[in-house]
């Protein structure tokens, strides 16, 4: 592989973000011990938010953490929800009876209630 590129896409490779990365390494392990947290990428354009971002990501994967991801815009402000269905959504659709109602328990259980209707209603 050519010096100074990662390899995931050929990606350049983070330079002085080790303190960064081990950050976001440390919110990842918390989570995967049940410890969750909020970690906030903020800057300037250009400064590499995004190739960060994809990182973490990237950190979450190699650690066995589902990674799911959103975009939200300005055509999107009516849409309820948007940002939400796009994280969950592909996750639900792709999960088997007994996996989805394993993700609509507890505090998601109300979401499940449309589904059930129209399963109830058979269409």
């Amino acid at each position: 592989m050519p010096d100074g590129l990662d390899r995931v896409g050929a990606q350049p490779r983070l330079l002085e973000r080790g303190g960064e990365l081990r950050c976001l390494g440390a919110a990842i392990a918390g989570a995967k011990a049940g410890r969750g947290a909020v970690v906030a990428l903020e800057g300037s354009a250009g400064i590499g938010k995004t190739r960060l971002l994809r990182a973490a990501m990237e950190l979450a994967a190699e650690s066995g953490v589902a990674v799911v991801s959103a975009r939200g815009g300005q055509m999107e402000t009516e849409f309820a929800f948007g940002v939400a269905r796009q994280l969950f959504e592909p996750v639900l659709t792709g999960a088997d009876n007994g996996e989805r109602e394993l993700l609509l328990e507890g505090a998601a259980a109300p979401s499940a209630w449309p589904r059930r209707a129209v399963a109830d209603r058979g269409d």
